[in-house]
């Protein structure tokens, strides 16, 4: 029983095929008719067969379910490790069986382990804990890489609503965070800016070092494949101005709140060591960049003047985006999760934002 629950509980769950069925391979030679119940006899069988299913080997999975079956007709596959292939494996199994004795390998030595009829409870209660777990709670961490678009006048206003001049979505602060040019002086800083696109200040367009976001996840698995998840985070390097939000765009508060969907790649993926993954989002958050520019102003006959702002291209407050990476199971209950995701932030007075965001994720998983 210690040898079948290492094969189901360690080597399955670190896709260590053949080991578990060399380890089930002992077990049932140790466990001879005499010795042993039926029923435990059966459920090795059945174990090696669902081993060898995983391992590729159809045929030899076929063999050891007719053999388990003829031992014990009532029996049924771990849900540990069964999958929709080997449910049909073992229906066929169940379908074609026959009365006939067991052709079972002899035992190779004399002494041999004695196990009982109550060492199925056992073994039904190891295999509820190695299940994978169905809650998975954790932290997690991105960073944005923005795509920052054209702009002649990023800084220039209106002179009369003082809203941005460009299109595209910037909103200037100063070397202390303050709106530029000033909303608060009636316009008087706006009308000292150089209003010839030559000597404006212009931005090309290019990917600017954006917001990081740090937070906690929750993760329901549905199954093998398919996790259903929220994420809630606080937003840092974000816009220190107040125009941008007064004026309908992007989000009022420095948050990440996210509803997600992982696609698991892969047979027994949930409980694989090593998984890939696709995913997509949608929520509401901060998204903002900023990329430095030169501004000119000139004040009566004084020699014109530059100095250096933060054009800031502001985005939201709503995004959705989708994304693919790896998962990595360095413990039964400990999930690493690496990914990469291209977000589009959408819902302001301006164009979409697009970013790139690398993610990287630890959860713990219970029942």
């Amino acid at each position: 029983m210690e040898l079948q629950r290492k094969a189901i509980q360690e080597d399955n769950l670190n896709v260590a095929y053949a080991q578990a069925i060399r380890k089930l391979s002992s077990a049932l030679n140790m466990c001879a008719p005499s010795q042993c119940a039926p029923r435990v006899r059966a459920e090795l069988l059945r174990d090696l067969g669902a081993m060898h299913f995983l391992d590729g080997s159809l045929e030899e999975s076929q063999s050891y379910f007719d053999r388990a079956l003829a031992l014990s007709p009532d029996l049924s596959l771990d849900r540990s490790y069964s999958t929709a292939g080997m449910e049909k494996v073992w229906a066929a199994s169940k379908k074609g069986r026959t009365a006939s004795a067991e052709d079972a390998p002899r035992p190779s030595s004399a002494s041999s382990a004695a196990a009982s009829t109550e060492t199925h409870d056992t073994s039904e209660a190891q295999a509820k804990d190695a299940r994978a777990p169905r809650f998975w709670v954790g932290v997690w961490g991105s960073v944005d890489f923005t795509f920052v678009p054209t702009a002649d006048q990023a800084c220039l206003l209106q002179p009369t609503s003082l809203a941005p001049v460009n299109t595209v979505g910037y909103f200037c602060t100063d070397a202390q965070g303050n709106d530029f040019p000033s909303r608060s002086d009636g316009g008087a800083q706006n009308a000292t800016l150089d209003t010839n696109p030559q000597f404006g200040d212009a931005l090309n367009l290019g990917a600017a070092v954006g917001n990081v976001r740090l937070g906690g996840s929750f993760d329901l698995a549905l199954g093998d494949n398919v996790l259903l998840g929220a994420r809630a985070a606080a937003v840092l390097r974000t816009y220190p101005g107040q125009a941008a939000q007064s004026q309908g765009n992007g989000f009022s508060a420095p948050i990440h709140l996210e509803g997600r969907v992982t696609y698991l790649i892969g047979a027994h993926a949930m409980s694989s060591v090593l998984a890939p993954l696709l995913l997509a989002n949608a929520g509401v958050g901060e998204y903002d960049a900023a990329a430095p520019v030169r501004v000119w102003s000139k004040v009566g006959s004084a020699p014109p003047q530059s100095s250096n702002v933060n054009a800031w291209a502001v985005g939201g407050p709503a995004f959705a985006g989708a994304g693919a990476g790896v998962r990595v199971l360095l413990d039964p209950k400990v999930a690493l999760t690496v990914v990469g995701k291209f977000e589009a932030s959408f819902g302001a007075k301006t164009p979409a934002l697009l970013s790139i965001a690398p993610e990287i994720g630890v959860a713990y998983g219970f029942q």
